[in-house]
C-alpha cells in the first residue's frame, strides 16, 4: 500500500474519540481495507452532516494505516471556507485528487476511484460545480441562466441580468438596455433575432416597434397615488364620492390606435385638472381602463359627455369578453346594516332579472353572485371578485355592469350605485322590502332628479318582467 504524504498540517490535535466517532472509525477502516470507495465516501458524508467540525474527526484515527489518507481529508476540509459539510467534502476530494500523480491516485492497492466518489457525491448530496467560477454549492445557490448554465447565486448577481422578454437571467455582455412597447425601459437579449426592436442611433438605444413615444396610458395602479377628490355642492349634501372604472379595447388590435385614442380623450376632457387617468390591465387584449377622479354624479354626468363623440368609434367594451364596469363609492357614511342591504338586494335571486337587465351580465366570473342573508357578517368582505367587493377599506365597488360604451348605460349604472344606497338607508327601507320593485317606485318618487338617466334606461332595457333585452350597440 502507498502511503500517501501530506501536504501540510496547519496543527496537531489530539483527542480521544467518543463512541460515535469510534463506531464511525472502525466502519471506515474496514471499509478502507476492503477498498469499497462508494461506501465509504458514503459513511464519510454521514458523519461529517452531524458534526460541525469534521476536521476534528481526522485526527481521531489512530490506526496506522489510516493516519495519512484521515489526515488528508481533515486538512483538506480545514483549509476550505465552507460551513456545509458535503461541500467541504467535496472539495477535500478534488484536493486530494489535484494534488497526487493518477499512478498513485488510481493505484489499484488504494481501491479508490475518485472521480467515482465525487460523481456520488454530485448525485446524493445535493451539490453542484458552478459553470462560472467552477467552485461547489449546494444545490440551494443553484440558478440556471442562459445558455443552460448552472451558475451561483453570487456569480449571477455579478455577471448576469434579469431579461424580462425572455424571463432568464442574460450575460452581461448580451444584455442592452430598450424602450419596452409601453414606454418603460427594459433590459433585452442582443444575442438573439430582436426582430420586435430596432437600434435607434439617435438614443443610442433599442426601440420597441410598436412604441409610439411618450404614453398616456399607464402601468396597472400607476394612478393610485394621483386621485384627488373633487368636491361640490352634491359631495357636500350627500356626504359622497364616486369613481367609475371603464375598460375599453382596441376594435383592430392595433395598438398603434389604442394609443392615439387615449391620447384623443386624454385631450378632450383633462384640462388644468385631470379627473380620467388611462392605465393598462392585464385582462385586457388590447385596451386600456379609463378611471375617473372621486367625484359627484353631477360631475360625472358632465365627464363621460365624450362617449356621444366620434373619439370612441375605434373602441369595444359591451361587445367583449374583457370589458367590465366598476363603480366605486365611499364607504365612510354608510352603515354596517346598510352595507348588508345593498349586498342582499343584489345577490338576492328575485332580484335576478332586474340585475341582468341593467347590469346586461349576471354572475360572471369577476363578479359573482353568492348566497347572501342579513346578519351573517356579509358587510365585511373577503373576496374582491364578488358582485359587490367590500375587501377595499375607503369604498365599496360595484362590479356587476359589463362594460358599455353608450352613455346612457354608463350613467344609469353610477346612478344606481348611488340610488341603492339611499334606498337601503336603515330609516328608509325595511329588511323585508328589498324587491326591484320597491326600489324602482323609490326612485320615482323619492329620487327623481339623481335617477332620471338610471330609470329611462330601464324602461328601455325591460318590457315587463319577463322580457330581457341583451343588446348593446357598443
Amino acid at each position: 500500500m502507498h502511503v500517501l504524504k501530506l501536504p501540510y498540517i496547519s496543527r496537531h490535535i489530539s483527542l480521544l474519540p467518543s463512541p460515535e466517532q469510534a463506531d464511525f472509525i472502525n466502519r471506515f477502516c474496514d471499509f478502507y481495507e476492503r477498498g469499497d470507495g462508494r461506501r465509504l465516501f458514503r459513511e464519510i458524508t454521514a458523519m461529517l452532516s452531524n458534526y460541525t467540525e469534521p476536521e476534528l474527526l481526522g485526527f481521531s484515527f489512530n490506526r496506522a494505516s489510516l493516519k495519512s489518507f484521515a489526515r488528508l481529508i481533515a486538512v483538506e476540509c480545514e483549509s476550505r471556507d465552507y460551513h456545509l459539510p458535503q461541500i467541504m467534502l467535496r472539495h477535500a476530494t478534488h484536493g486530494i485528487a489535484s494534488s497526487y500523480v493518477p499512478d498513485v491516485m488510481d493505484d489499484a492497492s488504494t481501491g479508490y476511484d475518485f472521480d467515482e466518489c465525487r460523481d456520488y457525491l454530485d448525485d446524493t448530496v445535493g451539490v453542484f460545480t458552478c459553470d462560472d467560477c467552477e467552485r461547489v454549492f449546494h444545490n440551494n445557490d443553484y440558478c440556471c441562466v442562459a445558455g443552460d448554465r448552472s451558475v451561483c447565486e453570487s456569480c449571477r448577481d455579478d455577471h448576469y441580468t434579469y431579461c424580462d422578454e425572455d424571463d432568464e437571467y442574460v450575460h452581461n455582455d448580451d444584455v442592452s438596455e430598450a424602450i419596452s412597447r409601453y414606454g418603460n425601459r427594459i433590459y433585452i437579449n442582443t444575442n438573439r433575432d430582436n426582430y420586435d426592436y430596432s437600434y435607434d442611433e439617435d438614443r443610442e438605444i433599442y426601440i420597441h416597434n410598436d412604441w409610439v413615444g411618450d404614453s398616456v396610458i399607464g402601468q396597472y395602479h400607476s394612478s393610485k397615488n394621483q386621485f384627488v377628490m373633487r368636491h361640490d355642492d352634491w359631495t357636500a349634501k350627500h356626504y359622497r364620492h364616486i369613481g367609475v372604472e371603464l375598460e375599453v379595447e382596441e376594435v383592430d388590435g392595433d395598438t398603434r390606435n389604442r394609443e392615439a385614442i387615449a391620447k384623443s380623450i386624454n385631450e378632450a376632457v383633462n384640462g388644468d385638472e385631470k379627473n380620467l387617468f388611462f392605465e393598462r390591465d392585464g385582462s385586457l387584449t388590447c385596451g386600456f381602463e379609463m378611471i375617473s377622479n372621486p367625484m359627484s354624479l353631477p360631475a360625472l354626468r358632465n365627464l363621460f359627455q365624450f362617449l356621444n363623440s366620434h373619439l370612441v368609434k375605434d373602441l369595444r367594451s359591451h361587445k367583449t369578453t374583457t370589458c367590465g364596469l366598476h363603480v366605486h363609492v365611499s364607504r365612510s357614511n354608510l352603515t354596517p346594516l346598510q352595507i348588508q342591504k345593498v349586498v342582499a338586494f343584489i345577490n338576492a335571486p328575485e332580484n335576478e332579472w332586474f340585475i341582468r337587465g341593467l347590469a346586461r351580465r349576471y354572475g360572471a366570473g369577476f363578479c359573482a353572485i353568492r348566497d347572501k342573508k342579513i346578519g351573517k357578517g356579509i358587510h365585511v368582505g373577503t373576496d374582491r371578485y364578488e358582485a359587490v367587493n367590500l375587501t377595499n377599506r375607503r369604498t365599496i365597488e360595484f362590479r356587476i355592469f359589463k362594460g358599455s360604451l353608450k352613455y346612457e348605460a354608463v350613467i344609469a349604472a353610477i346612478e344606481f350605485c348611488h340610488a341603492i344606497l339611499e334606498f337601503c338607508r336603515p330609516a328608509v327601507t325595511g329588511i323585508n322590502q328589498l324587491s326591484a320593485g320597491a326600489f324602482l317606485s323609490f326612485c320615482a318618487n323619492k329620487m327623481p332628479a339623481d335617477t332620471k338617466v338610471l330609470r329611462a334606461y330601464i324602461s328601455s332595457r325591460l318590457s315587463g318582467r319577463a322580457e330581457l333585452l341583451d343588446q348593446e350597440a357598443a
